[in-house]
């Protein structure tokens, strides 16, 4: 054995004088081959050592086992870090972060989807950053064809050829939805929602429309808590008629079984201590067998608490509710008790450290804070006894017992923070978290907060819903109260705009399924006389579609007529005739009817698929993927035995959406008066799918 290796030595020498990259090729699965033998001979080991130390420098590995990439941000750090650019780590999984994936899925050999499902979070949890390229990733590009005119005077005969613009939108778009709807469970009473996923920009007020007419059981998106980044269907989810629950629940890890399906795509949904957001939990291992998943999840990465564990889900549009025993501990569980209630107390809204007052005129380019407290989280005290001036830092309390060093001062609007204090002089920061600093008189209310952690706060996440007079309605997150947001106006149509609601939920209590929440609202005047005009900007104008050409009589929107497809062949819409409005389209819902063939006896009724608009371009190629001859809730399946009836197109655009309907009539998400369009043959769009 040990002439062997020698001789192997030799020829890795002769190889290595080689130069150039066989050197390092070689160089490395020497390496890998010769260490294998180690175990025979430490003399050989030595001689390799050598021969790595003088061409070889060694890669320094990371470790990246620990973190959640169930988190987009992480998932977006993660690709930045390694060269795989998904642009601003903002949290939002856009187009660029679906090709980043992709790219990484390539390089690590791994199916190629755009989607951070469990093998691809495996891999990045394992990731050294060390290992070699396996595939390149070829980008599926934007084909356009522009119109164009071509003459030959060969012969005696001239031919023109004129072709449309046609944009081929990448199959992937349809199999990893950007917008749609996406799995939970609804932390008010734990029953089976789902999460409407739309545009959504949460550093600006106009940047996430709230819609009032979503299908039942349907959410908008942050009023669920701070959605995951997930599975996103093309039509509500249902409650699956498989189980799953906690089978082994040991020190070390836990053991969760779906029973009913043999799936290893199964993601499993938790809610962590101190939270009330579900996330995705990767398991160290699962299997499958009949009618069975098993999946493991070891404790010891995960943080101290009682854990809640939700519901499973395989991207089959279905929601595997777990049952039993759903909570697990790990480490110390103490202190998860809560307050009954996070019912709101005030809501403060500054503006360069001003609190804007009822009706403020603001401009488009101001930026506003935005901060919330609940009643629960503080203590009443004696009202002030003298003037607190604007101008000091040191403020006198009638005793030395009214807080202690650390605690917030809530005295009117304004937070302090008290950094010191002697007897009953409290040095403090004034205008803490951007309050407006002002002079308190005499006699002003003294409230004070003592515990300002996660586990004091009464609510780590709230949203507010803010109307206009006009009808627009939009969602802003909050985060946790005693937190300063910060919000650009940029965007936002000139309007009157009143707070309509204030949502807040507590992180979940050990013990509970649910989460206490609270919800106040006026929809009459304004909450909490928030309210502020905006005048600076444009007026919102809606899309438009027009059916004929004025000059030449010719349809100017295109689609499918008693088309018959079978698998792989798709069919096309195209809307590039639109007449834009002056905000940016992000996506289309195009929506059909479902009528039954002769002799089938079918159930379903309509179905919606989600498109995104790539690079401002209407015209949607949709392909035909896959069929089934039964009702499945897998909104990528198409049904046989139909035919499809374009019934409505819905542009959703950054500020409303609007729906042009196939008997004229036009239904906009801000106004309640429905409008008409001339398009008057959309409902002879048609396609049957075929079920040979």
């Amino acid at each position: 054995m040990n002439r062997k290796v020698s001789f192997f030595v030799i020829f890795l020498l002769i190889m290595i004088s080689c130069g150039g990259e066989t050197e390092q090729t070689i160089s490395e699965t020497t390496t890998s081959t010769i260490l294998d033998t180690t175990s025979t001979s430490s003399s050989t080991t030595t001689t390799i050592v050598e021969i790595n130390e003088k061409n070889e420098q060694k890669c320094p590995e990371d470790d990246n086992s620990n973190i959640d990439f169930s988190k987009t941000k992480n998932v977006q750090l993660f690709l930045n870090k390694y060269g795989f650019d998904a642009g601003e780590p903002d949290g939002i999984p856009g187009n660029q972060t679906v090709e980043a994936i992709k790219e990484f899925q390539a390089y690590a050999g791994l199916s190629v989807d755009g989607d951070a499902g469990p093998n691809t979070i495996a891999k990045m949890n394992s990731w050294t950053g060390c290992e070699e390229k396996i595939n390149d990733y070829i980008k599926q590009t934007t084909t356009t064809t522009v119109a164009s005119s071509e003459s030959s005077n060969e012969s005696t005969s001239t031919t023109s050829t004129t072709s449309t613009t046609t944009t081929t939108i990448p199959q992937s778009l349809y199999v990893q939805n950007n917008f749609g709807f996406m799995p939970s469970l609804s932390l008010k009473n734990n029953e089976i929602v789902s999460i409407f996923k739309g545009h959504s920009d949460g550093n600006l007020v106009c940047g996430t429309p709230y819609f009032g007419d979503l299908p039942t059981n349907t959410l908008n998106y942050f009023s669920n808590s701070m959605p995951t980044a997930q599975t996103v269907s093309n039509s509500p989810f249902t409650k699956s008629e498989l189980s799953t629950k906690i089978n082994v629940n040991s020190n070390a890890e836990i053991e969760i079984q779906v029973i009913g399906n043999g799936d290893t795509n199964f993601k499993f949904y938790f809610i962590k201590p101190f939270d009330n957001q579900f996330i995705i939990l990767n398991p160290s291992n699962i299997v499958s067998s009949a009618g069975l998943t098993t999946a493991t999840f070891k404790k010891n990465n995960l943080d101290n608490g009682a854990w809640f564990y939700g519901f499973a889900e395989n991207s089959s549009g279905e929601i595997v509710k777990a049952s039993g025993n759903r909570e697990f501990i790990v480490g110390d569980a103490g202190g998860m008790t809560n307050a009954d209630s996070n019912e709101i107390e005030t809501i403060i809204i500054t503006k360069n450290g001003k609190n804007i007052t009822q009706g403020e005129n603001l401009s488009s380019s101001d930026k506003l804070s935005i901060m919330y407290i609940t009643k629960s989280i503080y203590d009443n005290r004696d009202n002030t006894q003298t003037t607190i001036n604007s101008e000091t830092d040191t403020i006198t309390l009638k005793n030395d017992s009214q807080a202690n060093v650390g605690n917030i001062l809530l005295i009117n609007r304004e937070l302090m923070f008290v950094n010191s204090k002697n007897s009953n002089n409290y040095t403090v920061t004034r205008g803490y978290l951007n309050t407006e600093i002002k002079e308190h008189l005499a006699g002003s209310s003294v409230r004070v907060i003592e515990d300002s952690s996660r586990e004091g706060l009464k609510s780590n996440f709230g949203y507010a819903v803010i109307r206009t007079e006009k009808g627009f309605k939009f969602q802003i997150p909050l985060g946790p109260e005693l937190s300063s947001n910060e919000f650009l106006l940029s965007g936002c149509p000139n309007d009157r705009y009143l707070l309509e609601e204030i949502t807040t939920f507590s992180w979940r209590q050990s013990g509970s399924s649910t989460v206490v929440n609270s919800s106040t609202k006026n929809t009459v005047t304004s909450l909490l006389d928030k309210e502020f005009v905006i005048n600076t900007n444009k007026q919102y104008l809606s899309p438009n579609l027009i059916g004929k050409d004025s000059d030449t009589g010719n349809f100017l929107i295109e689609g499918p007529r008693n088309k018959v497809l079978s698998l792989n062949e798709s069919v096309n819409f195209n809307f590039n005739k639109i007449e834009l409005g002056n905000s940016e389209i992000k996506f289309v819902e195009i929506n059909f009817k479902m009528l039954p063939l002769e002799n089938s006896n079918k159930l379903s009724s309509s179905k919606s698929i989600y498109l995104p608009v790539v690079d401002g371009n209407f015209n949607f190629i949709i392909d035909l993927q896959q069929k089934s001859e039964v009702k499945v809730p897998n909104s990528n399946n198409w049904e046989v035995g139909y035919k499809y009836i374009f019934n409505y197109i819905t542009f959703f655009d950054k500020i409303s959406k609007t729906r042009f309907k196939n008997d004229g009539t036009v239904a906009y998400g801000h106004n309640s008066n429905p409008g008409s369009h001339d398009v008057y043959y959309l409902d002879q769009f048609s396609f049957i799918v075929n079920e040979d």
